[in-house]
């Protein structure tokens, strides 16, 4: 009975431990290696670690499921809950967040409903739902924000099952992109696709596109970026 209320206790008391701790603004540092420390200390019985264990892919298909093979240092919101410095992968293979259960070898699955956002390397990764994507044309999953102002430019990384004619398999990574502009997420596969998009201002950019020898086919993460950018900047 005892190990029953201190598992219904638990949520609660991390919930407004770190609602306290995010609270102070002027006490950053100490509040962050306070949120640190308590992470330390509960060990197993984070909240992180309600998911299911993950099972490594097939040795026989050549590369790897994940966007960057090697953990990395993560901040993530899981359940309402930031966590600094959380150890992820993610496999973009199953869009799946994995992180290694604490002092344990065993990989976790987090659950995917539970995550609003992580960081990997400098970029940021936001979850959408089918209820914010507005269009059905849009999957339910994670996404690399790479600008975010009035209007937004996503990535969706995907890693495709690939069969040779030898029967060798391998995991071959593609990409695509999306623009969201007035609350409707639109994908982009060519230069024309974002002039279309910003119809209004596109005598502007195709000037600006040229002065700055912006190429879509070449970086089309660049030209993205900066063309929203300067859409925004347009409109205001």
């Amino acid at each position: 009975m005892k190990m029953h209320f201190r598992r219904l206790l638990f949520p609660f008391s991390a919930t407004i431990f770190f609602q306290f701790a995010n609270c102070q603004p002027a006490y950053d540092s100490l509040a962050k290696m306070a949120v640190n420390l308590f992470y330390q200390a509960i060990a197993d019985n984070a909240l992180l670690y309600n998911g299911t264990e993950y099972i490594n892919s097939d040795p026989n298909i050549g590369g790897y499921p994940f966007l960057i093979n090697e953990f990395q240092k993560s901040d993530l919101v899981y359940d309402n809950v930031t966590y600094p410095g959380v150890s992820l992968l993610y496999d973009i293979l199953n869009d799946r967040v994995i992180s290694p259960r604490y002092n344990n070898g065993v990989l976790m699955i987090l659950i995917s409903e539970k995550i609003k956002s992580f960081t990997l390397a400098d970029h940021k990764f936001i979850r959408l739902t089918n209820d914010t994507t507005i269009n059905a044309s849009l999957a339910a999953g994670f996404y690399d924000l790479l600008y975010d102002g009035n209007t937004q430019v996503l990535v969706k990384y995907h890693k495709h099952l690939y069969e040779s004619n030898t029967l060798e398999k391998s995991l071959v990574e593609t990409t695509s992109y999306f623009i969201r502009k007035g609350g409707r997420y639109v994908v982009v596969k060519r230069k024309g696709d974002m002039l279309a998009l910003f119809r209004d201002k596109k005598t502007d950019l195709k000037k600006y596109t040229r002065k700055n020898k912006l190429n879509y086919r070449k970086s089309p993460e660049e030209t993205l970026i900066k063309v929203a950018a300067f859409y925004d900047q347009l409109k205001k």
